[in-house]
């Protein structure tokens, strides 16, 4: 072969070819550039088929969130990893141009798109948005769906003829996936009479429209494969991330359980496939609020994937700050740090220091600190945190919210209003961009600004706001999750200044009533909520009530020492 290049090479650069030699190089540059014009309009437009139709849009959506969720190594569910074999001629250059045509094609039908269609899309921008920003991952990614599209077609053969295969294969090469999803497509109506490869042929479309970042159409081709296939973990997992990444976490669950189950009986339990499908389960239940039910998942995982990879794998990293993230919602501040340090520690050998992922863990740790009221240690760590993803990330990414917002609360609780409401207000207005008015995240910046002209007395601006903002929780989770007891504790607090006490009774003790459900009877968050709650009740006149919230607020604290005594022996 080497022999056969220099060969080839001599040749070129003989004047006596030289005619030759630039027919044949203008033939390649042809090649390239009609390659480059297929991605264009194939690959980032939308196929020539009929979808399927779009299920029930949710106003959720959780992929910004520092909790991260993880794919197995066997998508398909039969003990099979597709390796990369072929590069489709798609240079990152190429797959940047088209990745832009797709995130302005997304902006353009949000102008005219119908309420109904606005959440996804809003969704599917920030994906884009985020693909941009780690254009070398997902350019990885899109690949390795080619690349097992062109595997999955050589599974039709006997199903359509020779050439119509080769077709659909010399076209995906070109980075054209339309002759594919056709095939795909045909084979999936035939439902029924051929359930396996039907579902397959379903993954594989759920798999090309995830790559397209058409997310509502991709969840609904996972769907299907799991109707088809219903034994398959890898459809069901993949189904479940995707449900995960619109928001429809009660949907995911089911989907995660029953991979799980699957994976346990068939893999055996310390499987790295059997760890992922626990830690992805966790992460519902705490998205849910189901911290007493996420803590053994997260910790199982760990385990496993501590066996099973290398103890510095970024699987082991992301878990340990998922269970260091609960561990600090449910005020055990100290268990949290040890598992933020741990996290942070893995991700500074690999991807490295100046990392999004060091920037996460650094910002987890800005809010721990925040929350113990250490300030000068909570704003070290944010602002570092802040120059690491604005660096990489640009000044609008979703995730840049998160630093903002952290930022806000530090000097909101110090006192520094002016400086915290600039904060609170760009990161409102990031989110509501990149994730939609009625996202959660949305709904967390409402209450911080809320509760920062609450602070100030602004009453008139305060309220507005914070009743949006659990409006939005209430339709994303139901009554009880436990974000939404800070914005009715907000709510309470308004009116008892404004002198309403009958009206922010009701909201006080429902506040507390979530906490105590979620969070357990002796978080510290507890002792402010009981203590408002017994001002309130004096109000009222009802002092024998008062005094039984002050008690429990005693014990709370009194505990909290205790146990924090014990901690540091």
């Amino acid at each position: 072969m080497h022999d056969f290049v220099i060969q080839v090479w001599t040749w070129l650069l003989d004047e006596k070819n030289r005619g030759a030699a630039l027919t044949i190089l203008g033939g390649v540059i042809a090649a390239i550039i009609k390659g480059a014009w297929e991605l264009y309009k194939h690959f980032f437009a939308k196929p020539p088929v009929n979808p399927p139709a779009k299920p029930g849009q949710n106003t959720t959506f959780g992929n910004n969130s520092p909790i991260q969720q993880i794919k197995t190594g066997d998508i398909s569910g039969q003990g099979h990893t597709v390796q990369i074999t072929n590069n489709y001629g798609i240079s990152l250059e190429v797959y940047e141009k088209a990745l832009k045509k797709r995130t302005e094609e997304i902006e353009q039908e949000l102008k005219t798109a119908h309420a109904s269609e606005k959440e996804t899309l809003e969704r599917e921008l920030a994906a884009a948005q985020n693909n941009a920003a780690n254009k070398n991952k997902a350019h990885e990614e899109l690949i390795k769906t080619l690349n097992q599209t062109n595997e999955k077609l050589t599974s039709l053969e006997g199903q359509f003829t020779e050439s119509m295969i080769e077709k659909a294969k010399v076209s995906l090469n070109k980075g054209d996936t339309a002759e594919a999803e056709k095939l795909f497509e045909e084979t999936l109506n035939r439902g029924i009479k051929q359930a396996k490869l039907a579902a397959m042929s379903a993954f594989q479309l759920g798999s090309i429209a995830e790559q397209k970042i058409e997310y509502a159409k991709a969840y609904s081709y996972y769907k299907k494969a799991t109707e088809l296939e219903s034994g398959n973990p890898g459809y069901l997992n993949e189904a479940g991330i995707m449900a995960a990444t619109l928001g429809r976490y009660a949907e995911a669950e089911p989907l995660y359980k029953r991979s799980l189950e699957i994976w346990e009986k068939s893999l055996g339990p310390d499987h790295p496939n059997v760890a992922a499908s626990l830690s992805n389960l966790a992460v519902v239940y705490k998205e849910l609020g189901k911290y007493a039910e996420a803590e053994p998942l997260f910790q199982r995982a760990i385990e496993i994937q501590e066996k099973s990879a290398e103890p510095d794998h970024s699987n082991v990293a992301a878990s340990l700050n998922n269970l260091g993230e609960l561990f600090r919602q449910q005020g055990r501040y100290t268990d949290a740090e040890l598992y933020y340090n741990r996290a942070i520690e893995i991700w500074k050998k690999s991807p490295g220091l100046d990392h999004s992922k060091v920037a996460i863990g650094l910002n987890n740790l800005g809010s721990l600190y925040l929350d113990q009221h250490k300030y000068s240690d909570a704003e070290a760590f944010c602002k570092h945190s802040l120059y690491i993803n604005e660096k990489h990330l640009g000044s609008n990414h979703p995730d840049i919210s998160t630093n903002l917002n952290i930022l806000g609360q530090l000097f909101r609780q110090q006192g520094r209003y002016t400086d915290a409401e600039p904060f609170y207000k760009r990161a409102l207005e990031i989110r509501k961009k990149s994730l939609g008015p009625n996202h959660p995240k949305v709904a967390e910046s409402l209450n911080n600004l809320g509760i920062l002209y609450f602070d100030q007395r602004r009453f008139n601006d305060a309220e507005p706001l914070c009743k949006r903002s659990l409006e939005i929780q209430e339709k994303s989770f139901g009554p009880n999750y436990p974000d939404s007891a800070e914005a009715l504790n907000c709510m309470a607090g308004i009116y008892f200044f404004q002198g309403r006490y009958t009206e922010a009774e009701p909201l006080c003790k429902r506040a507390i009533a979530i906490m105590e459900k979620t969070l357990g009877t002796a978080h510290p968050k507890l002792v402010e909520k009981y203590n408002n709650c017994a001002m309130l009740l004096r109000k009222l006149e009802r002092e024998t009530e008062a005094v039984e919230y002050e008690r429990k607020a005693k014990q709370v604290k009194e505990n909290l020492e205790k146990a924090n005594k014990g901690r540091s022996k």
